[in-house]
Formats: structure tokens, C-alpha cells, sequence
């Protein structure tokens, strides 16, 4: 129980943010993910992304 209340101080408490807003940052780690990482790997995420959309759409 002590250290619950302990934790409260610790641990920074989540604030609320709108889907948007949350939708929008995602975007932005995204983009910095892909800027860093290799064609290849970029290449290959594409790929698989457009093979889960086809088999999703049949």
C-alpha cells in the first residue's frame, strides 16, 4: 500500500488526448521510424501491408 502511494509520484500520470491528437502522433513515430530504418526493411513492410489488405478484401 506504501508503495502504491509512493508510485503515484513516481510514475507521471497519462493525460488525456484526443484520437486525433493520438492518430497524429502515431503518424509523426512513424515517420521517424521510416526514416531510419533500411530500404529493405521499408520495402518488406510494404509489401506485407499490401498482402494483408488483398487478403483482407477477398
Amino acid at each position: 500500500m506504501i508503495l502504491e502511494k509512493l508510485m503515484q509520484y513516481v510514475v507521471p500520470k497519462q493525460q488525456s488526448i484526443s484520437v486525433e491528437t493520438q492518430i497524429q502522433a502515431e503518424y509523426q513515430e512513424l515517420e521517424k521510424l521510416l526514416e531510419k530504418a533500411p530500404d529493405s526493411l521499408v520495402d518488406e513492410l510494404l509489401q506485407r501491408m499490401e498482402k494483408l489488405k488483398q487478403d483482407k478484401d477477398e
